[in-house]
């Protein structure tokens, strides 16, 4: 950063809180929009001595699972040195009473000797990270934004450019954020199609790994003045950012909106989070977990130990997020158990549209992902070599934030193995597939596409609900509704064929209804390979 512009920001901080006074002079709180509920907002607790010191801490980041908190300090020095002020990541775990450890640095390659550093977002997986500016082997050359995995427990990968189609700021300013499911980018940024100052636009995620043009979020969102630092709940509806633009209690609010359909641009009216989040100073960089329990942000109070400070404050159940589910588990070899490094995604089960990914811990095989309620979710992991077990959660009446246990198996490919087709729906005692069944019949098509001199056989079971004999012909007859739509779909039929067991397989007790549903399956065995 040139000295003379790094001097000019300094300023341009130390003189926010003045600036505010000059700017507003009395509070009208009647131009306010405020929700009666955040009077039940807790009293902001400032992070201590662990977390905050005399220089900048900026840009808080919880991860998902509420169990890390990633953040930036600046040395803070006089405005007559020359010298850079960098600003570098630190991280702070959790205890088990709820307070954070001591503070300490991520280290290298993520921060550096001589250039900037900064956590944008982390993935619920906990091992995907998006961050600030785009690197050079392991020195940050140019602004903009880049991903890193964990390689360990502690070690990050050299960040990978991000890279946005048409992608340009009119400010120094930015920041951004990255939504739970890894496919959409929140920008704040100066553009020629802006409203005023710095305002929010929304990237996707395209197939091939790039990021579409930035599109601007609207009027509903946008003022003539500063919108920043944005933040999307795991519920992917939830916003919360900062604004100069709307009326506010200081120089820089926290508020909160609801996004009202699929466009991006429609959004509620934004909601001040109130005198207990917002002061006469400068508060921003809201980021909360997917719990939605308590709320981090910085604030230029004047109780803080330096000129910005981190806080957090309890949040009401009504300015919560909607609830999500946080699942979480280990990504583990059928046959050894031993971990494995692989992706995960999960989707819609009735359509089969991808709506996130995550990536599992290449040491430990551990995972995260956080699914919105009201849908019915399938999740895989996915790794070279191996064939996928999905799984899925049927979350349609789901009311609170909850956290599953869910292992992802995988499955060596080889000869004799046999997968167990989970995402497979009939209707009681029929034969006829439901239209659910289709998105994972077509990986099983994608797979025999892919391995071409692999051939199997369908395998059907049932409970032992029924005559045997009945049962033995629903079993084969499912099995041959399999084969077809598979052969509907390309797959010569020479390399299926089926076989049915009725109940004379069970893989479970008989006795529960829990124990009848695991042996109602149909699989799937590598014949040759």
């Amino acid at each position: 950063m040139n000295k003379i512009l790094l001097i000019i920001v300094l300023l341009y901080l130390s003189l926010l809180s003045s600036c505010n006074i000059l700017r507003y002079g009395k509070i009208d709180e009647s131009k306010i929009n405020l929700s009666s509920d955040v009077l039940e907002v807790g009293e902001p607790e400032n992070l201590g001595a662990a977390i905050n010191t005399e220089d900048l801490e900026l840009a808080p980041i919880i991860s998902p699972d509420g169990k890390t908190l990633y953040f930036v300090r600046q040395e803070k020095r006089p405005l007559i040195s020359l010298l850079p002020s960098y600003q570098h990541i630190w991280y702070a775990e959790l205890d088990s009473n709820g307070n954070f450890q001591q503070a300490q640095e991520i280290g290298k390659p993520l921060n550096g000797d001589k250039h900037p550093s900064a956590v944008v977002s982390v993935l619920p997986d906990g091992n995907s990270m998006l961050v600030a500016y785009v690197y050079d082997n392991e020195k940050a050359i140019k602004n903009g934004f880049s991903m890193t995995y964990k390689q360990d427990d502690s070690t990050w990968s050299t960040p990978k450019e991000v890279v946005i189609e048409n992608f340009y700021n009119n400010s120094f300013f930015y920041s951004a954020s990255l939504a739970s499911n890894g496919k959409i980018l929140f920008l704040s940024l100066n553009r020629n199609d802006s409203y005023g100052g710095l305002d929010l636009y929304v990237s996707f995620l395209k197939k091939n790994g790039e990021w579409t043009k930035p599109k601007n979020m609207g009027a509903n969102i946008n003022t003539k003045y500063n919108e920043e630092t944005p933040f999307l709940a795991a519920d992917e509806v939830t916003l919360y950012f900062s604004s100069n633009g709307h009326p506010g209690y200081g120089e820089n609010d926290i508020f909160v909106s609801k996004r009202l359909d699929d466009s991006w641009q429609n959004w509620s009216e934004p909601v001040n989070l109130g005198p207990k989040i917002n002061t006469r100073q400068w508060d921003a960089y809201f980021t909360i977990p997917a719990s939605g329990d308590y709320a981090y942000f910085v604030s230029s109070r004047i109780d803080g130990k330096g000129y910005n400070d981190i806080y957090r404050a309890k949040l009401p159940t009504e300015l919560r997020p909607e609830p999500v589910v946080l699942v979480y588990g280990k990504v583990i070899n059928k046959n050894t158990n031993q971990p494995i490094e692989a992706e995960i995604i999960y989707e819609k089960l009735s359509s089969g549209e991808i709506v996130g990914y995550a990536r599992s811990n290449p040491k430990t095989g551990e995972y995260k992902i956080a699914l919105p309620a009201n849908e019915k979710s399938s999740f895989r992991a996915e790794s070279k070599g191996f064939i996928a077990i999905n799984e899925n959660l049927d979350l349609i009446d789901n009311k609170e934030y909850i956290e599953l246990n869910r292992d992802l198996n995988l499955v060596q490919i080889e000869k004799g193995q046999t997968i167990r087709i989970n995402n497979i729906f009939f209707n009681t005692g029929k034969a006829e597939l439901l239209s659910e069944s289709y998105p994972e019949l077509n990986r099983l098509v994608e797979f025999l596409k892919g391995n071409p001199s692999i051939t199997i056989k369908i395998l059907g079971h049932t409970d032992n609900v029924g005559k045997a004999e009945d049962n033995l012909i629903l079993s084969n007859e499912r099995a041959e509704a399999v084969k077809n739509y598979i052969i509907s779909k390309g797959i010569n039929s020479s390399r299926i064929t089926t076989e049915g067991y009725g109940f004379t397989k069970p893989i479970a007790t008989n006795e529960t209804e829990e124990g009848r549903a695991l042996n109602r399956r149909v699989e799937f065995q590598i014949v040759t390979y």
